[in-house]
C-alpha cells in the first residue's frame, strides 16, 4: 500500500530519503525552508586536481537532479512546520508558506503523513568565537565554507584573493575545544577537506605555499598530504595579527620541537565544526526525537524506542562528510520501509 512521508531538510541526505522511498512507490513531502534543495553541499566546488579527488561535491547537483523527474516527491520551498501531532502512522502536519524574506504570507496547507523522517543537517560553527584567530576582523581569514564560492570561478581565484604566496589552513577551528560554544569532539571531515582542499590549491596556484595546522590526522597521513608545495604543522595557531601591512602574522608553538615561530601569511582559511542545529525538537516533542551527549539527534531504535515513525537522517545525527551523509540516509530508508510495511 502506497504510504505518504514527510522529509524535513532538502540537504543531500533529504534528498537521498526522498529519492529512495518515492522509487519504493511512496509519495513524498520534502519541506524544504530555503528557495533551492541541496543543503550547505550545493555551494561546494570541485576539488579535482590533476585527478579527481573523489570530494563527492558532484553528487549534489546529479542527485537534485533526480528529483525534478520523480512524480512521487514533492518539493516545498521556503517551507516551514509549524504544528505537529497525532500518533505513529497516523500523523498532522502543518506546512506555512515564506517568500523570499522569510515573510509569512499566511498561506498553509496541512498533511496527512504515516512517517516522518527529519534531515535538518548542521550548523557552521562560528569561527569569530576564537578570537585569538581574528576573523571577521582581517578580511584575509576566511572560513572554508566562504572560500567554495570562489573555489567556484578558479580562473579568477587571484582576481579575488590577489596574488597569493603562502596560505595557511587551520583544522579542527571549534572541534576538540572544551571552552564556551566550541564543540568538545571531532567534526571529522576536516582532515580529508583540507587535503582536497591543498591540493586543488597547489593545482590552481602552482606558486603558492600551503601550510596545514592541525591537532592530529585521523583520515589521512602525512604521506598522502605532504610536498614541495604542501606542509604539515602540528600545532594550533595562538594569535593572528593582522601585519605587516596586506598580510597576516600567525604566531604557534610546535608541538614536536615547542619553538615558537611568527610565520607570514596571504591568506589563512579556517576549517570550522559541524554543530548541531536541532530545534525541531523543541518546538514540536511530539516527534519525539532525543539528543545524544554532542547534541545531535539520536537514531530512533525500534528495540528500545518503539515504532514511532519518526526517523532521522545525515547529519543531524552527528557530523558527516556527503558520502557519510548519502549512506546514512539510505539505512534510515530501509528502516522507513520497513515500518511502513509493518503498519500496512
Amino acid at each position: 500500500m502506497r504510504g505518504k512521508v514527510l522529509v524535513i531538510g532538502a540537504g543531500i541526505a533529504g534528498i537521498t530519503a526522498s529519492l529512495g522511498l518515492a522509487q519504493a512507490g511512496h509519495e513524498v513531502f520534502l519541506l524544504e525552508r530555503e528557495k533551492e534543495v541541496g543543503g550547505k553541499g550545493r555551494f561546494y566546488s570541485c576539488k579535482a586536481a590533476e585527478l579527481c579527488q573523489q570530494c563527492s561535491a558532484c553528487l549534489i547537483p546529479k542527485t537534485r537532479a533526480k528529483l525534478e523527474h520523480n512524480p512521487n516527491i514533492h518539493i516545498l520551498p521556503y517551507s516551514m512546520l509549524t504544528d505537529f501531532h497525532g500518533s505513529p502512522g497516523h500523523y498532522r502536519a502543518n506546512i506555512r508558506l515564506l517568500n523570499e524574506i522569510r515573510s509569512d504570507l499566511g498561506a498553509e496547507t496541512s498533511l496527512e503523513v504515516q512517517a516522518v523522517v527529519a534531515a535538518t543537517g548542521f550548523e557552521i560553527h562560528n569561527p569569530a568565537v576564537q578570537a585569538e584567530l581574528n576573523y571577521e576582523i582581517h578580511k584575509q581569514v576566511i572560513s572554508a565554507y566562504e572560500l567554495e564560492s570562489i573555489l567556484a570561478e578558479p580562473s579568477k581565484l587571484n582576481e579575488k584573493l590577489g596574488g597569493l604566496r603562502r596560505i595557511g589552513i587551520v583544522l579542527c577551528v571549534g572541534s576538540r575545544d572544551e571552552r564556551a560554544h566550541s564543540a568538545n569532539y571531532c567534526s571529522r571531515y576536516c582532515c580529508a577537506y583540507a587535503q582536497r582542499l591543498a591540493l586543488r590549491l597547489s593545482y590552481l596556484l602552482p606558486n603558492t605555499q600551503l601550510n596545514i595546522f592541525y591537532t592530529e590526522l585521523l583520515t589521512a597521513s602525512s604521506k598522502e598530504i605532504e610536498s614541495n608545495q604542501i606542509k604539515l604543522i602540528r600545532s594550533t595557531p595562538a594569535k593572528v595579527y593582522g601585519y605587516p601591512a596586506n598580510s597576516l602574522t600567525v604566531r604557534f608553538a610546535d608541538s614536536y620541537t615547542g619553538s615558537v615561530s611568527d610565520d607570514e601569511y596571504d591568506l589563512l582559511i579556517l576549517m570550522p565544526a559541524q554543530k548541531p542545529t536541532n530545534d525541531l525538537s523543541m518546538q514540536f516533542p511530539q516527534l519525539g526525537l532525543s539528543y545524544d551527549e554532542n547534541g545531535f539527534y539520536k537514531d530512533n531504535n525500534p528495540d528500545t524506542d518503539g515504532n514511532t515513525g519518526v526517523f532521522v537522517a545525515g547529519s543531524c545525527s552527528g557530523p558527516k562528510n556527503i558520502p557519510e551523509s548519502i549512506a546514512h540516509a539510505k539505512a534510515t530508508v530501509a528502516r522507513v520501509l520497513q515500518y511502513l510495511a509493518q503498519a500496512h
